[in-house]
């Protein structure tokens, strides 16, 4: 989660279809938070400063209907060295956890903001002593170790943020090429400017920028993330009225452009108006599976806390209770 995180299918132009409670779009599921977390900690240690998804969790995810799950980790827990071997214990978490998804799909999710961190600062990738090249060699020899999981979506750059769209872009593309050259062939989600916020596509510049993107297998999707909250944040818990029509702008240019998305990170907290706002939001996304590839809710995970209001992970995974949310999301569940 970062800073940044429908309308009637007829403003669209499009019919809109009766809900039923199978979803209109191929994946759908939860991210499952934890090998990301104290990111100022690093390397970390397993169990203290980070913590691996549970296979109960999973396996209750999988058993409501979910589809898929994105996996947030660090590059500087994978790669602790620039250029250097994988940690492959910290490899072993995340194989572990792509192991136990079964016939779920499994986003790998680099949760850098844009950025990663050397000797304690976080430098801009591909504007500083963090090149493209870098980025892209990561990548290419991530993707080797996957290349012939076909459940695997490499999700290259999380909410990158005030920094050059320009370039951006351009180190998207070389990584891009660098996981094709490795042989690997699935699907790639790439990030906008701004957080990569659905609702500021346009505003952002992203909407002319991202046309530039290119992948020579051709499957690639916009990653984009959108909250309900007053600043599209994620960092607040209340919800606008009508927050849930803030895909819109988004859906228009991918159905201009020819593209796909995926709704990488949404949320709303427990009251009336947020899972109303949350309900219109995934309306959207099946009423417009034309263009949407499928979503997933921030978040689970173990170490939230009991009071985080996003939270849909149950308090017992023995004897599951649904949160509120997680009720919601269950109607667009296969």
């Amino acid at each position: 989660m970062g800073a940044a995180l429908a309308t009637a299918a007829s403003n669209l132009g499009c019919e809109a279809h009766p809900l039923t409670s199978r979803a209109a779009v191929p994946m759908a599921g939860v991210n499952l938070a934890g090998l990301e977390f104290a990111p100022d900690q690093l390397p970390g240690r397993l169990n203290v400063d980070y913590v691996a998804p549970e296979h109960a969790e999973i396996a209750h995810y999988r058993a409501a209907g979910a589809t898929i799950i994105r996996l947030p980790f660090l590059w500087e827990r994978l790669q602790p060295q620039l250029g250097g071997p994988f940690d492959e214990n910290y490899l072993a978490s995340i194989m572990l956890a792509v192991d136990q998804a079964e016939t779920m799909s499994v986003i790998l999710d680099a949760h850098q903001y844009g950025r990663r961190t050397v000797n304690g600062a976080a430098c801009i990738i591909g504007e500083s002593e963090v090149s493209a090249q870098q980025f892209a060699a990561f990548w290419h020899d991530l993707a080797s170790r996957f290349q012939h999981n076909r459940r695997v979506i490499f999700g290259l750059i999380n909410e990158p943020h005030d920094q050059r769209t320009d370039v951006l872009v351009e180190t998207q593309n070389l990584t891009i090429s660098a996981i094709r050259a490795a042989g690997a062939g699935q699907l790639i989600l790439v990030s906008g400017n701004a957080w990569s916020g659905a609702h500021s596509w346009v505003a952002s510049g992203n909407a002319a920028a991202m046309t530039a993107i290119a992948d020579p297998a051709a499957n690639f999707a916009f990653d984009v993330h959108q909250y309900l909250d007053p600043q599209s944040s994620g960092a607040q818990f209340g919800c606008s009225a009508g927050a849930g029509d803030r895909l819109d702008v988004f859906t228009r240019w991918c159905r201009a452009q020819r593209r796909k998305g995926f709704l990488g990170e949404f949320a709303a907290g427990p009251t009336d108006l947020c899972l109303s706002e949350l309900s219109t939001l995934l309306e959207h996304v099946a009423a417009n599976s034309d263009v949407w590839l499928g979503w997933t809710y921030w978040a689970g995970g173990a170490w939230w806390p009991e009071d985080y209001p996003l939270l849909v992970r149950p308090r017992s995974l023995g004897s599951p209770v649904d949160r509120p949310q997680m009720a919601v999301l269950r109607r667009f569940l296969r």
